[in-house]
């Protein structure tokens, strides 16, 4: 057997092994005696990257939709590069903790085991692979992990959302303004934006590009404890947040509507290995695959 087919031989048991593990989740949920359910259905603007809208559903129904938001990755993406989550929370009996925990544990380390995978392998193979097994799914949230909190006090939890810029359909454009762009927008140094510039204006007559941008919403939790200003507990993601308490859970629906978070300057960025300028990387790594 090669060395290829190895690698998406253990990708089809992982992905096999994890999704056994998250239907097994999902069926505890609706029938679970959860006194509070919240699903968020996510959905960017069609017009535009910075905004997008959230449904809520907070009945009985929602603990289906959280169901089979996991089984679906919680994820999925339509032919222009918007993408679609479905995150939620679920607040469950301090009881349910020890049987659920266990399965969410193994799930996590299932991810574990992917995200070591997608760091060693053709991941272009791989999202092949995965395109056969779920078109609902992405690599990246194959690793998104479950988040599980015990509340032991009255506590309320703040849900809000930002936008997460990942890469996006452009048609193709002068590749030295994406480069001086950069360099305003403080993300490179100026030495840096040159050196790209170079290897562009090298490789421009031979190369020319396409470029999927993502969109994606990213959930944010805050909790706080009861009658404190201070104290807080942060997760953010596009998974669920799984609460086991038997105090009073407050949770608390921000209108949010954040544009993208602004990237930090990079001074250690080197042609070959830099993603913060998606369109750089992979004109680059088209360049020395040819």
């Amino acid at each position: 057997m090669t060395n290829a087919a190895f690698d998406i031989n253990s990708f089809d048991v992982l992905y096999n092994k994890l999704t056994l593990e998250l239907i097994e989740l999902a069926s505890h949920l609706p029938d679970a005696a959860s006194n509070q359910s919240f699903f968020y259905k996510i959905t960017p603007s069609p017009q535009t990257f910075d905004k997008f809208k959230v449904e809520l559903f907070s009945d009985i129904k929602a603990r289906g939709w959280i169901a089979s938001s996991l089984t679906q990755m919680t994820l999925s993406e339509d032919s222009i590069g918007r993408t679609s989550i479905t995150p939620g929370v679920i607040i469950f009996p301090h009881s349910e903790y020890n049987h659920i925990n266990q399965l969410i544990e193994k799930i996590n380390n299932t991810k574990d085991n992917i995200q070591a995978l997608l760091s060693t392998h053709d991941l272009h193979k791989l999202r092949a692979t995965l395109a056969r097994q779920n078109t609902l799914c992405s690599l990246v949230m194959l690793t998104r992990k479950i988040h599980v909190l015990k509340c032991e006090e009255k506590s309320t939890i703040s849900v809000s959302w930002y936008m997460r810029s990942g890469m996006r359909v452009l048609k193709e454009k002068d590749f030295s303004t994406r480069i001086q762009k950069a360099v305003q927008n403080n993300i490179l140094e100026f030495s840096k934006g040159n050196e790209y510039l170079e290897i562009f204006q090298k490789n421009q007559k031979s190369h020319s590009f396409r470029i999927k941008r993502n969109i994606i919403p990213t959930t944010i939790y805050n909790i706080w404890k009861a009658g404190s200003s201070k104290e807080k507990l942060q997760y953010n993601g596009q998974t669920p947040l799984f609460v086991f308490s038997d105090y009073d859970i407050k949770v608390k629906h921000l209108e949010s509507n954040y544009g993208t978070k602004t990237r930090s300057k990079r001074n250690d960025a080197t042609p070959d290995t830099d993603l913060l300028i998606p369109e750089l990387h992979i004109y680059m790594s088209k360049i020395n695959k040819e």
